[in-house]
């Protein structure tokens, strides 16, 4: 029988719709309203999105269903069985999905015959089109409760933050802040435990003209809590208190605004609502927020099988689809990090010596796509993890470290131009410049690589860089008091010599009369998607433990003992810089090499062939190769052995990549068979073998024509064989 209505045909759509689109989404954003805050997202853009998914979907659903019954009633109906067949499959989907003893194909394959089924019994029974009726009213209830949420309503409903007490601002100096993301202190030092001034030139100087707090410590690890704790001085509370001006009113940008020129670019907060520095316009907005959606609604509806495919959602809050490969034109879609920051470093001029310049950046932050000279490189995702947490294939966890590392160097170049900027226009002497981190990341095998209280060294990601230069200061000085994140406001303010009575939990580095701590203060979530704190103690001078600090320089060197060592390390690092021509071993090919989509992109000359990402098919079974060893011991620490859980049977393969005729990398091709997710996604635990090495864009530049071979014959006396490529 036929729905003769078009008015219940559309309340029918817009039921189903809301069950399969409305209802997901909004529980998702409603459990992390953070996801909002960090597009920007106003009261306006909340509701633009609630019309878009509960009414705009439907609406265009039935709007097609109607037109096409205008042309033909029987296609009208069918199209109408389509969209309950589609709309219901996507409902039991997820419950679907989440069941281990049904492979993801039968899945989906029950998902379509669910939504045959309603289809049949909403076109053959009024009861069912009654209850359809019905559930139309449903939506207006998943709004109720979505805006009812504790942080989305304060974000909906927020009034304006209003002005807050404060005294006259008299200083007229020049105050710029740096906040950069997931940048471990660890990361910047070498073998002296200075920062390394041949691979950090820009950090370096900087610490020999600032203050460094050698021991500054973040008081959480994410981010939404800790950017408001520098700006503020007050510890987090929780995670429902999102990070905008209103929950925050007392913040630097409140007490300089209106006396101050500000130039604000925040890039996953609201702090300060004074300005449209950094604010994207409504379209661009929308758009991003919606792209970034979409990505998210399909890790949720989807199989693991299917999901895992995607550009990972559970790395940050936004630009998901950065870490994506890189199209023609070399975009993900998103914004390009490094031009970010140099608008932001052309916007400061010297007009107005009261002035605020202020950024938090997504960097040396994953995805790692980026050279030390700045050429962004496809694909950026890497393997190894699993929900925040490494897993034990030690490979993995060197190479996600190496590659930070190299984007490190090109965040020092940055950082430079923001300093040679500053020189020129003359406001470097007369400044404030501060640099820091929210929170640094960890690089240790099965452990979680953000979350301090998941790891057995937190020291990794509670240690930031912090450099606060004075004005006029050209001496620098290394402090050693045990600094937090809340200290860094009222350091600011002492600066400016403003006498403020706002109660903070830091205080100033340079106020003599604190108290000292006996020990370190950080915040982390009490249990998985919960609302509240839990707070964590550590014992004073953790950020000066050196264990990572020793197998970093084990593994890669500092700039002095080991100049090229980011690229050449490991068991075969001697193979670097040598003829396959000495080293060949003549025959067939031994097996292939099957490059990921990217990287063939850029064989063909559409994208730099900066990284080789692909899966090792091997013909027969590889000649004994020593056991994977990736430190070549530049330090007297003792070198990893990787090879303590080998992927494969027997001994691990190396693969040797070549330019030019010169061998320019050689890694080991391992699994990612550990990885819950190839058993929720039912495949096999132990797939093919992947091979990842990242050239250096000498070599790039160098020769051209990658080949890749299999290392072969022992440690002592390599040969290479060669492998083909598809």
């Amino acid at each position: 029988m036929r729905v003769e209505s078009a008015f219940q045909r559309g309340l029918h759509l817009f039921a189903l719709c809301s069950f399969a689109l409305l209802q997901p989404l909004l529980e998702l954003l409603g459990r992390e309203p953070g996801f909002l805050v960090a597009h920007g997202a106003q009261a306006l853009d909340v509701v633009a999105l609630l019309v878009a998914l509960g009414l705009l979907a439907p609406a265009l659903l039935w709007l097609a269903q109607e037109l096409a019954g205008w042309l033909s009633p029987r296609l009208g109906d069918t199209l109408l069985a389509m969209w309950v067949v589609l709309l219901v499959g996507l409902i039991a989907l997820p419950a679907l999905g989440e069941l281990s003893f049904l492979a993801p194909s039968l899945a989906l394959a029950a998902c379509l015959l669910l939504g045959i089924g309603a289809a049949a019994a909403y076109r053959g029974s009024a009861r069912v089109r009654s209850f359809a009726s019905v559930l139309a009213f449903i939506p207006l209830f998943f709004v109720a409760v979505f805006v009812s949420r504790e942080g989305v309503s304060s974000l909906i409903f927020a009034g304006d933050a209003g002005a807050v007490e404060r005294p006259a601002i008299e200083a007229e100096i020049p105050v710029v802040v740096v906040i950069f993301d997931e940048l471990s202190l660890t990361s910047l030092l070498d073998e002296s435990g200075e920062v390394d001034p041949i691979r950090y030139p820009a950090f370096a100087g900087l610490a020999r003209e600032s203050y460094w707090l050698r021991n500054a410590t973040a008081v959480d690890w994410r981010t939404l809590q800790v950017i408001p704790s520098l700006l503020t001085g007050l510890y987090p509370e929780s995670r429902r208190q999102l990070p905008i001006a209103e929950n925050h009113p007392r913040s630097l940008f409140s007490l300089l605004d209106g006396d101050y020129q500000m130039n604000v670019h925040e890039t996953h907060t609201q702090l300060h609502r004074g300005g449209e520095a950094g604010v994207e316009p409504f379209p661009e907005r929308m758009g991003s927020l919606f792209r970034d959606l979409s990505l998210v609604y399909l890790h949720v509806i989807l199989p693991a099988r299917y999901s895992e495919s995607l550009p990972p959602v559970n790395r940050g809050w936004k630009d998901f689809d950065l870490a994506g490969p890189l199209d023609a034109e070399g975009s993900r879609g998103g914004r390009d990090r490094a031009a970010i920051f140099r608008e932001f470093v052309a916007s400061i001029d010297a007009t107005e010596p009261a002035s605020l310049h202020f950024i938090h950046l997504m960097l040396p932050h994953s995805p790692w796509e980026y050279t030390p000279e700045g050429t962004r490189y496809s694909p950026s995702r890497f393997h190894g993890s699993f929900l925040g947490t490494w897993l034990d294939e030690e490979w993995w966890v060197v190479e996600a470290w190496q590659r930070h590392l190299l984007q490190l160097e090109f965040v020092d170049r940055l950082l430079g131009e923001l300093i040679d900027h500053l020189e020129e226009i003359g406001l470097y002497d007369e400044s404030i410049l501060l640099v820091s981190a929210d929170h640094g990341v960890s690089f240790w095998p099965g452990e979680a690589y953000r979350d301090f209280a998941q790891t057995d060294h937190p020291e990794d990601i509670l240690s930031v860089p912090l450099f606060i230069k004075a004005p006029g200061q050209r001496a620098g000085e290394k402090r050693l008091d045990e600094v937090e994140s809340v200290d860094v406001f009222p350091s600011v303010v002492e600066l400016l010599g403003i006498e403020l009575d706002w109660e903070m939990d830091g205080c100033s580095v340079f106020d003599e009369t604190c108290p000292e701590r006996a020990d370190k203060v950080a915040f982390t979530t009490a249990e998985f998607q919960s609302e509240e704190n839990r707070t964590l103690r550590y014992p004073a001078g953790i950020a000066l433990q050196e264990e990572s600090l020793r197998r970093k320089l084990s593994l890669f060197g500092s700039g002095r003992s080991a100049p090229d060592g980011l690229y050449r390390f490991g068991e075969y690092a001697e193979l670097v810089g040598r003829g396959v021509a000495e080293l060949l071993e003549s025959g067939p090919p031994v097996g292939s090499v099957a490059l990921d989509r990217g990287d063939a992109v850029g064989i063909r000359g559409a994208a730099p062939l900066i990284r080789v990402f692909g899966t090792l098919n091997l013909a027969a079974a590889p000649s004994p190769a020593a056991a994977p060893n990736l430190a070549a011991a530049p330090s007297p620490a003792a070198a990893p052995n990787l090879a303590a859980a080998p992927s494969t049977e027997g001994e691990t393969p190396y693969v040797a990549v070549v330019l030019g005729g010169i061998v320019r990398r050689v890694v080991p091709a391992v699994s990612d068979g550990r990885n819950p997710l190839r058993a929720m996604a039912g495949r096999p635990l132990e797939p093919d073998l992947w091979i990842s090495a990242l050239l250096p864009e000498e070599a790039i530049r160098a020769g051209s024509g990658v080949e890749l071979y299999l290392v072969g014959g022992s440690a002592q006396a390599p040969t290479l064989r060669p492998l083909s490529l598809r």
